[in-house]
């Protein structure tokens, strides 16, 4: 549930709600201490002044990968201290602090499935045949037709 200081171990994500607000995610580092993505920066705060007054859950359950070891999630987010502006990978402090727990770069902006530098993005038909679409970018799959990949997909 929501409590004003969640009881939190090192790699825990708490997620901090307030009505009329967007929630706001870190990852608890130890020693009343989070990392967490702030006005376009990576920072490292006292839990206190992280939740502005906001009431806090742990959210480690909301996502169903298997979570790195919390020394890993611990090591992940303080790399990222100072991490600011152009430089960061993340939409927001869920997608940071997800990132940090389960290392998927599903969590990072342009995470998608990557070939080289081509999106790979497959497509199963009825007939059980897959188009398969290369691109760098979405507007020119959107603009291109796809072509059809020799490949069949059989179950």
């Amino acid at each position: 549930g929501l409590s004003p200081q969640p009881e939190c171990k090192p790699g825990d994500l708490v997620e901090f709600v307030c009505q009329a607000q967007y929630p706001h995610w870190v990852v608890y580092v130890g020693d009343f201490q989070v990392v967490h993505l702030h006005r376009l920066e990576v920072v490292n705060s006292f839990l206190t002044d992280a939740s502005q007054g906001r009431r806090g859950r742990i959210a480690n359950q909301l996502y169903r990968y298997k979570p790195l070891s919390p020394a890993a999630v611990v090591r992940n987010a303080l790399e990222q201290v100072g991490c600011k502006d152009r430089d960061l990978s993340w939409r927001n402090s869920e997608c940071f602090a997800a990132w940090c727990r389960y290392g998927k770069r599903e969590f990072k902006i342009g995470g998608e499935l990557r070939i080289g530098n081509a999106c790979l993005l497959w497509l199963l038909l009825v007939l059980q045949q897959a188009t398969c679409l290369l691109s760098t970018r979405l507007h020119e799959l959107l603009a291109n037709p796809p072509r059809r990949c020799k490949e069949e997909i059989t179950d």
